[in-house]
């Protein structure tokens, strides 16, 4: 019973991950996000088939419903593709440009052609059984799944991608226990291995998905900071600058004496530095009483 209600409990699982993935894509709507749903009800029902197909049996209701598994496995997979580079357009990849937005939907459309035709058309199914599951299974099939692996490998670059500009490994780590799992031979151990690492594979989708959904709010509130910094150092402002200096590469905003106690001198740059989270690195300097000049110390500034 461990493979059948392994299957069930896959399912029931990919369901909840589906849950959450809407509720993602409320909060910021994404293509990424409208895809993995759709990927992960093929796969909730393709667990689902296999965990209740000892309980149909053997004969044509099983086989239709197994063909229909394989067609979206043939459909859907290729959509990975699809994910992964938005997921990196999100995470600022410069090469993640609108042109390659779209022509990773004709790849996947493409890749999808290329399985359903090769593949599904002409499909011949023979049951098998295997750890109390009886299941229907291509018998004119042989070979790795070539177009399975491939998009599990560029989903794997995509994983170094992410994991190196934002310090993120969890894409990664789920896409490379996916690429273990379907290198498994189904006949030897079995379907719940790979299917167990598939569900792996889309729960790492998501972590990454609200990983990039809270730099984004974060770079939306530090832009939201940062304009209302410009606007306190613009003069036409309620606080007025007495000096704007303009400089190579930087501006100085001066106002106050060290007499009063009131210096304040503030280094622009004209392109401020971010770091992987969209933040800007600020260098504060506090004096308590008029001692020197800030020309002993604006070289570290500039």
């Amino acid at each position: 019973m461990i493979y059948p209600l392994g299957h069930l409990g896959i399912a029931l699982m990919e369901w909840v991950l589906l849950g959450w993935g809407i509720l993602l894509w409320r909060l910021s709507p994404s293509l990424a996000m409208i895809v993995l749903p759709l990927l992960l009800a093929s796969l909730s029902y393709d667990n689902f088939i296999l965990s209740i197909g000892n309980l149909i049996g053997e004969g044509e209701l099983l086989e239709i419903l197994s063909k229909v598994r394989f067609l979206l496995h043939d459909l859907i997979v290729p959509l990975f593709i699809v994910i992964g580079v938005e997921l990196a357009h999100r995470a600022g990849a410069a090469w993640a440009t609108t042109i390659v937005r779209v022509l990773s939907w004709v790849v996947a459309f493409g890749l999808a052609g290329i399985d359903v035709t090769t593949n599904y058309i002409g499909l011949e199914l023979e049951p098998r059984f295997f750890g109390g599951i009886l299941r229907y299974s291509a018998a004119n099939l042989s070979g790795p799944p070539i177009i399975t692996i491939v998009v599990n490998l560029f989903m794997l670059l995509i994983g170094i991608g992410i994991w190196v500009r934002l310090k993120w490994s969890w894409l990664f780590v789920g896409t490379f226990i996916a690429l273990l799992g379907n290198a498994m031979p189904s006949s030897t151990v079995g379907t719940l291995p790979g299917s167990a690492s598939e569900l792996v594979m889309a729960l790492s989708l998501l972590l990454t998905e609200h990983k990039v959904q809270i730099i984004g709010k974060k770079l939306a509130r530090n832009q939201q900071q940062e304009k209302i910094f410009m606007a306190n150092k613009n003069p036409e402002t309620a606080f007025e600058w007495e000096h704007i200096i303009p400089k190579d590469g930087y501006k100085i905003y001066q106002s106050g004496s060290h007499i009063k106690g009131n210096f304040l001198q503030v280094f622009a740059p004209d392109a401020p530095y971010r770091d992987g989270e969209g933040k800007l690195r600020l260098i504060t300097y506090l004096h308590g009483f008029a001692l020197c000049l800030p020309k002993f110390y604006q070289s570290h500034l500039e």
